[in-house]
């Protein structure tokens, strides 16, 4: 983080990074550990409260054991985010706080980075610590609780945008760019949407700087993580995978399971939970000639803004975490806002301070009553997991897991009979793979698992079709018997055992 810092720190910059600068961010950043652990830390030991992360975590896994992504358990992500999860079973083992420990480092890190941001570009230390406190503190709404790849992808987004606007006053210009482009291009392994903002700022620094050598070195930084991936999977025969899952089952799979007619309404509604944000950045939008001298740099962040909302009405808005890139310019906006109040002359703070005092408690107010908390409360997974572990007494047994959260798999230790272990591609419209759902059902049930998990209305899932959550049974022919009810927050779950 230093390195960047004063990569670009000539005369030229906004701030000179000196020993006590550098001291007060040191300072800055333990306080700001400690906030997230204050925002995120409670949540460690938390229920599940989404499916992918446990997908996420089975493919990680395999892979660490010598399984690569793609064959045994299927998923359209790039394969950055199975190293996260593999690197989290390798430290934490079977612990799901593990990749909520990396998921809070890296909230962290993306909030020193929007100080750094703050700092260097802008010239106001004081902006980038609003912006940091402000991230970490609405990391906790839009299903931020749930590791899913933007949460990982933040930080190296946010120092790249501190390179490419530092730009202009760069002590190794090409260096930073290429720097840049890795960092672009890593975050484009984790999801495949960082391309947008990849592009933008390529486009930015070409307009910027018209150097055709910064470009370059851009654009090969951007492309080695990709070929790196592909190398790899080349090397183990396995590149038609790659290719298939995380680039054509994933242009197949944009607009998820929403229209794109709904997707501006959508997208209006879902802002509510950062209200005062955008009510924030808004008014930053509004008094940018007030806000700063540098005009250009809040063209930069606007500019960002509003690619982060075109790649998220090209997914259709369909899920609330694909709004989780929006929190980092929507932050700095905001500090530059409370800042510009804060230090003028002759001019109260007292609106400010306020404001700010809004922005930070909104996310402790509204979280209670959303449905992530009332799943981070539910302990009725753990207690599935606990039933079946039991049942099996260390025996080899299988299970399948129709309408409910993936994560009973690994907490119970029992083996999952499908490569489609995500609910939502057995019993939902789910537009990619070259099996049909039904499919996939019968070939589960073709290894007679041991146990089946299944809601007892069949419809747990919103996208969920009850006549395929229902074909499992149908399909085992008399064979299962109920074993035992579970009660969850949102539905009763049935667990049936093969006699």
């Amino acid at each position: 983080m230093t390195a960047i810092l004063t990569a670009g720190a000539d005369p030229r910059s906004r701030t000179r990074l000196d020993a006590r600068t550098l001291a007060a961010g040191s300072a800055f950043a333990a306080l700001l550990l400690l906030w997230a652990i204050v925002v995120r830390g409670p949540f460690l030991e938390a229920g599940p409260i989404n499916h992918d992360d446990a997908l996420y975590w089975m493919i990680g896994s395999a892979w660490r054991h010598g399984v690569l992504p793609y064959t045994q358990y299927w998923d359209l992500k790039p394969p950055g985010i199975f190293v996260l999860y593999a690197g989290a079973d390798a430290v934490f083992g079977a612990d799901p706080s593990g990749i909520r420990i990396f998921a809070m480092v890296s909230v962290w890190i993306s909030g020193l980075a929007l100080w750094a941001l703050g700092t260097v570009r802008f010239g106001r230390p004081l902006a980038g610590a609003v912006a940091a406190i402000l991230y970490v503190t609405y990391t906790r709404v839009w299903f931020g609780l749930a590791c899913e790849p933007e949460l990982f992808q933040a930080p190296l987004t946010i120092l790249a945008a501190l390179l490419v606007m530092q730009a202009g006053c760069s002590a190794r210009p090409r260096f930073e760019a290429l720097v840049a482009g890795l960092m672009m291009g890593a975050a484009f392994t984790l999801k495949q949407t960082a391309a947008l903002e990849g592009v933008f700022f390529c486009l930015y620094l070409g307009w910027r700087t018209r150097d055709l050598r910064r470009l370059l070195a851009f654009a090969l930084g951007a492309l080695l993580p990709a070929a790196s991936f592909a190398v790899y999977f080349a090397a183990h025969d396995q590149l038609g995978a790659l290719w298939d899952a995380a680039v054509v089952a994933a242009l197949h799979r944009t607009g998820g399971d929403a229209s794109l007619a709904q997707a501006p309404v959508r997208f209006l509604f879902l802002l509510w939970p950062v209200a005062p944000l955008a009510l924030g950045a808004g008014m930053a939008a509004l008094k940018q000639l007030q806000l700063s001298s540098d005009v250009g740099g809040l063209g930069f962040l606007t500019s960002w803004l509003g690619v982060t909302c075109l790649g998220i009405l090209l997914m259709h808005a369909a899920l609330q975490y694909y709004f989780l890139p929006l929190l980092a310019p929507l932050s700095l906006l905001c500090g530059l806002l409370v800042a510009a109040v804060l230090q003028t002359p002759g001019r109260p703070g007292i609106g400010a301070v306020a404001g700010l005092a809004v922005m930070v408690v909104f996310p402790f107010l509204y979280f209670p009553g959303t449905l992530e908390a009332t799943l981070s409360a539910s302990r009725t997974p753990q207690a599935i997991s606990d039933y079946l572990k039991a049942e099996a007494r260390g025996r080899p047994m299988s299970l399948l897991v129709l309408d409910y959260d993936p994560y009973l798999y690994q907490a119970s230790g029992l083996r999952p009979v499908t490569n489609h272990p995500l609910p939502m591609q057995l019993v939902c419209p789910f537009p990619v793979g070259e099996t049909a759902p039904g499919q996939m059902i019968a070939d589960a049930m073709a290894n007679r698992p041991d146990f089946l998990v299944v809601s007892e209305s069949r419809h747990r899932l919103k996208c969920e079709l009850s006549a395929r959550a229902t074909l499992a049974l149908r399909l085992g022919g008399g064979a299962y018997r109920l074993d035992r009810r579970f009660k969850d927050p949102l539905s009763t779950l049935e667990v049936w055992r093969r006699y």
